[in-house]
């Protein structure tokens, strides 16, 4: 897995069992962990399985605006609609779940990135 660059925007290169495919990144709304695989949620599609770590995805996403708000979940910050500190929920545009569990250390992430954009506007 690793994202690559093209004049149209950066794309994560994936194996999954149906082989190996290209998605676009401003189409992934979040990842979230299934063991010791991961469910990439893109937009109007089906979830897509595939054999990395949470762990492993994270890092090489962050430098692409996705945060991890939760232990089993990374979400896409362009996505991102609101967030409920008190509910620890958080609220994507696209997702195909309607709220996101989120921690109380990753809703300080969460923030601390938003933050960035503020301050930069």
């Amino acid at each position: 897995m690793k994202v690559l660059s093209f004049p149209n925007g950066e794309k994560l290169k994936v194996r999954s069992e149906k082989g190996t495919m290209l998605l676009r990144l401003d189409e992934l709304v979040y990842v979230r962990s299934d063991g010791r695989y991961s469910n990439l949620f893109m937009l109007e599609r089906k979830p897509i399985l595939v054999s990395e770590s949470l762990k492993v995805i994270e890092e090489l996403l962050t430098p692409y605006l996705f945060v991890r708000c939760h232990k089993c979940c990374l979400i896409n910050l362009a996505f991102l609609e609101g967030y409920s500190q008190s509910a620890l929920k958080v609220h994507l545009r696209g997702g195909k779940e309607e709220y996101i569990p989120a921690s109380k250390s990753g809703l300080i992430l969460l923030r601390d990135a938003l933050r960035v954009f503020e301050s930069s506007g």
